[in-house]
């Protein structure tokens, strides 16, 4: 079950996230906690600092960081916008998973080389879409993402979440 992480509880006692927000964070971390193959903390690490210092992080999760980025970065925005921001990394993050699936750790290589090169290069010169697509691999192979694990009903939103954005 997901929930907002601790780490948000100043900014809903401040009244920055009103419930609309808080339920979209909620969905956040719900669907990046499904989809990802791997935590932001790896076990390890959480089992030290509870060993250590009594409690384990407040980010444990991919949900967690996303969730708390989300919120930290476009609290201000209104419902609307924030919606559009979180719809956006769902996109990316199944785009990533139907992408990379499959794909060699060649090609992966070299779509992150091709991204460091725009990178490196003047704002003029860059292309905006080997960046993304770089950003894509990187979230794919941080977050181990697999294709198998995208439900139907993601797929389906994906598909209108495209046919919405031709428009």
């Amino acid at each position: 079950m997901a929930f907002l992480n601790r780490q948000l509880d100043e900014m809903v006692l401040r009244r920055r996230l009103n419930p609309a927000k808080q339920q979209m964070l909620i969905d956040l971390k719900a669907f990046v906690d499904r989809l990802a193959g791997c935590n932001f903390t790896p076990i390890e690490e959480v089992r030290r600092s509870e060993e250590k210092y009594g409690v384990a992080p407040d980010i444990i999760t991919w949900g967690d960081f996303f969730q708390i980025e989300m919120a930290v970065a476009h609290w201000e925005k209104s419902d609307s916008e924030f919606n559009t921001y979180c719809q956006t990394v769902y996109y990316d993050l199944i785009s990533a998973a139907k992408i990379f699936t499959g794909r060699s750790t060649e090609f992966r290589q070299s779509i992150i080389q091709k991204m460091n090169h725009n990178l490196g290069l003047p704002e003029q010169e860059r292309n905006a879409e080997e960046i993304h697509l770089g950003i894509l691999c990187h979230y794919f192979e941080n977050l181990s993402l697999d294709a198998a694990r995208l439900k139907k009903e993601d797929i389906s939103w994906f598909h209108q979440f495209l046919a919405q954005e031709a428009v």
